[in-house]
């Protein structure tokens, strides 16, 4: 497998071409809208990272959540102890992912990237991966800033956000030019 991580905006997500989740995050942070409330029927798929890491590696891991993709990936002992997550990662992985962590404190706008690698889990066997993942910033009230981020994996079925589809949340639309951001575009 070819490593790669392709970098898209997230009007991509706004237009349908992802998950039910990453549509509705979009939708509540386009509103402003991500607070505990919102948050509470997903936060066990999410990650916290704060806003700021080493250059060329990921920012710490504050939060995983235990139906995170990296806990699927990774194992549940991975989310034990997140501020030692990052250690736990092959150096390779992190530095291939961290561009789009550290744009986000520098431009505070959201990202939504395709990635596809190996890396190894807690076992050091060999994974192959192929995944999205948003990332949202959050704007605490003191200054700093925190990233949200939602991955899912691409070889398995859409994930829902509620079963009754009448409760969801209108998705985020907006007037968008489309962007040649795709795979192999010029």
């Amino acid at each position: 497998m070819n490593d790669y991580v392709d970098p898209l905006t997230i009007d991509y997500v706004a237009r349908g071409n992802s998950d039910d989740i990453s549509q509705r995050l979009v939708s509540l942070w386009a509103q402003g809208q991500l607070t505990v409330e919102n948050l509470a029927p997903i936060c066990d798929r999410l990650v916290v990272l704060g806003g700021t890491g080493a250059a060329q590696d990921t920012p710490p891991i504050m939060f995983v959540g235990p139906a995170s993709y990296a806990t699927m990936v990774m194992g549940s002992q991975w989310r034990s102890e997140p501020h030692l997550a990052n250690d736990r990662l092959d150096a390779e992985y992190r530095r291939l992912i961290s561009a789009s962590y550290s744009q986000i404190p520098l431009t505070g706008a959201p990202t939504f990237d395709k990635i596809a690698t190996s890396l190894h889990d807690v076992c050091g066997r060999s994974v192959q991966v192929s995944y999205d993942r948003l990332l949202l910033p959050l704007f605490q009230p003191n200054g700093t800033i925190q990233i949200l981020c939602y991955s899912h994996s691409r070889d398995t079925q859409r994930p829902v956000w509620q079963s009754d589809p009448a409760q969801r949340m209108p998705m985020f639309r907006q007037n968008t030019v489309p962007t040649n951001r795709h795979r192999g575009a010029a």
